[in-house]
């Protein structure tokens, strides 16, 4: 695909509807606990004045503090979209170029001597919201770039490459049949616990290892078990001449974890 250009300048609507949609999708939960406390309340206030229902003052209160948490979320958002409209490095109103490929994107702000590029897959994830693409470069950072650039056609097109070149980080509700897109929480819980799994993976097969080379020695007429922690006391011996005689190896050291091993193998071979 030949490089495709589009020029744009993102205004403070563009970045509020993003900070919305970001702060609140983390926060999805709970707004709508909200709204379905205030909805609540509204059916149950006319139950009350058609005297179906008992006034529970209690009510009140809860619905005071849902309204006082939407309220806190809103001056916050605002309060961003004030302070980032005011500082240097704000993109806001500033000519913005985005050419990008079915593989690869750059972004250049030449106002403020901005420029990155990168490639799609490599990307967390991208949401498409109804003013604006959202492309997360990382875990914090994002590019914004306004529906409003692209040509019906060019719009379409571009949607395609995510969809493409991100598959299920692609997250637009103009693409229904698209499956779950992971938050960045998400994304990191599965990248540790991979990790874990890898990390468990190698412990049992050098613990699997371990027990071929013990059986191995055996036949040799070798005592491994006894060769390891007779080794692990001597490095301790010699660290306590480094370190002084008052040296005492922490608990979990080399030197412990060597006769635990030693004392289970000493065990075993009183069972058999």
């Amino acid at each position: 695909m030949q490089t495709q250009e589009v020029i744009f300048t993102v205004n403070k609507q563009d970045y509020r509807a993003a900070n919305y949609y970001i702060h609140f999708l983390s926060r999805r939960p709970l707004l709508y606990v909200t709204a379905g406390t205030l909805a609540a309340f509204v059916i149950y206030k006319v139950l009350v004045d058609q005297g179906m229902l008992p006034f529970w003052e209690p009510s009140v209160y809860i619905t005071g503090f849902a309204i006082f948490w939407i309220l806190l979320q809103v001056t916050k958002l605002e309060m961003t979209v004030h302070r980032y409209a005011k500082s240097e490095k704000s993109i806001l109103g500033k000519k913005s170029i985005f050419r990008y490929t079915d593989t690869r994107m750059t972004m250049k702000v030449p106002e403020i001597a901005f420029s990155s590029s990168g490639i799609f897959a490599d990307y967390p994830c991208t949401f498409e919201i109804r003013r604006a693409f959202l492309v997360y470069t990382s875990g914090s950072e994002l590019f914004l770039i306004p529906r409003r650039a692209f040509t019906k056609d060019k719009l379409e097109d571009f949607r395609n490459i995510l969809i493409k070149a991100m598959g299920d980080r692609f997250s637009s509700p103009y693409n229904k049949n698209a499956p779950h897109i992971p938050t960045t929480a998400e994304i990191e819980a599965e990248k540790i616990k991979q990790e874990r799994a890898e990390q468990e993976a190698a412990e049992k097969e050098a613990e699997r290892l371990h027990k071929i080379a013990v059986r191995e020695a055996k036949k040799e007429g070798r005592d491994l078990l006894a060769e390891e922690a007779k080794a692990a006391e001597e490095a301790a011996e010699k660290a306590a001449a480094v370190i002084g005689p008052d040296y005492k190896p922490h608990k979990n050291s080399i030197a412990d974890r060597a006769n635990l091993v030693n004392n289970r193998g000493k065990n075993a071979e009183k069972k058999r």
